[in-house]
């Protein structure tokens, strides 16, 4: 059976800020390729929990090296970028003209780490709230950002592999940054203070290194990083496993990915909970499908909940309260396919939200991404490979 379903309802500071990624100190700059950005794992909420916890606000005021209130200094969790703007996540805030801010963070009951980014994006400091010693206010100051530069072979990997870097603070489960390697190279700059670098992607080893940012430095030059294959190597430009679904809505429950076959196929595997799924992840697959609507016959996406949801019925009401409280009134305009069994994550090896997918008219395996906001580089990918609405015209 072949089915078709209906219509698809990124350094110089002295540049402007988030004009271009190169623009952007804070960057990976792998050899002037994009980075994108980094699936963030929440703790998953019970599906059928009614109560919320109560909201802890973080209070404090950023200074300068002098002590003087900084204005316009940002601060967030998992700074990464997205659509050309370098920004973070979650828990964002603005100080204001006399230093002070106030944010939440992501996850209140664990230890959060904050980036925090003076305007001019040469001046940084990271602070920590942690639940158990948490304090009425807090006082920030900033210090000179310095370069950490490491080389990156990833000569092992599949050439389509691009790993997700992201730098923690010890004890912090949320990065302060998240980037991706295209190339050779990592390019970072970081406020003094010790951090972990930990590389991660479906198609490679996970990597993990402490190191050390000094403030007697301009410059700090790590060991050269070796990726090894992961798991999902193997599949690269090969045919996945089959999937199993316990519900399907959009498709038929007995679809299968070789239904597709002669179309590219995105696949994103996502959840309601996940804060960088539902605001950036979905809403760029909705532009990438606006954008591309006159091709729409040469494509299909699909939409794969993770597996505390089992069925239509229960992901129901979560659409809903997405529709009016992010998605700006847009209904979800793509198939969605569950499995509640969990058999289908094992074997797509999907360890993070959210996770895309790419397969081509062959049903090869040919890009996967663990991360949202990949679509700078996704696009890039599509030029050429999508033909004009003119060109199937004889």
């Amino acid at each position: 059976m072949r089915y078709s379903p209906g219509s698809l309802s990124l350094s110089n500071p002295d540049l402007p800020r988030c004009r271009r990624m190169s623009a952007l100190p804070l960057v990976a700059t792998v050899c002037g390729l994009s980075v994108a950005s980094h699936a963030l794992s929440q703790e998953t909420p019970s599906a059928t929990s009614s109560s919320k916890p109560a909201k802890v606000m973080i209070r404090g005021h950023v200074l300068d090296e002098q002590g003087r209130p900084v204005s316009g200094a940002m601060l967030g969790q998992n700074w990464t970028h997205i659509l050309f703007a370098f920004r973070p996540v979650a828990g964002n805030a603005e100080t204001t003209k006399d230093g002070s801010f106030e944010l939440e963070p992501l996850l209140p009951s664990q230890k959060n780490a904050f980036l925090v980014l003076a305007e001019d994006r040469r001046h940084g400091a990271v602070f920590v709230y942690d639940p158990d010693a948490a304090q009425d206010e807090y006082t920030v100051r900033l210090q000179r950002l310095v370069t950490v530069r490491a080389p990156i072979d990833k000569s092992a990997l599949p050439a389509a592999a691009v790993p997700s870097v992201s730098v923690h603070v010890k004890g912090c489960a949320v990065p302060i940054i998240v980037v991706h390697v295209g190339a050779d190279r990592l390019h970072l700059s970081l406020p003094p203070g010790s951090y972990e670098l930990y590389i991660k992607d479906d198609t490679c080893r996970d990597y993990r290194r402490a190191f050390v940012v000094p403030d007697t430095t301009n410059v700090v030059e790590l060991d050269k990083v070796v990726l090894e294959p992961g798991a999902l190597a193997t599949y690269m430009h090969g045919n996945l496993p089959p999937w199993h679904l316990t519900d399907a809505r959009g498709v038929p429950m007995d679809v299968r990915l070789s239904d597709f076959r002669g179309k590219w196929v995105i696949i994103d595997f996502w959840g309601y909970w996940c804060t960088p799924c539902v605001k950036f992840s979905i809403p760029d697959l909705m532009r990438f499908a606006d954008k591309y609507a006159a091709q729409k016959d040469q494509f299909v996406i699909l939409t794969f909940h993770a597996p505390d949801v089992g069925n239509y019925e229960a992901l129901e009401p979560h659409l809903k309260r997405l529709r009016e409280s992010v998605w700006q009134g847009r209904g979800l305009p793509f198939p969605v396919l569950l499995d509640g069994t969990r058999r289908t994550v094992k074997a797509w090896k999907v360890r993070s939200y959210p996770t895309v997918f790419v397969i081509d008219p062959e049903g090869k395996l040919v890009y996967a991404h663990a991360g949202a906001g990949p679509w700078l580089t996704i696009e890039r990918f599509f030029l050429g490979k999508l033909r004009r609405p003119a060109e199937d015209t004889p």
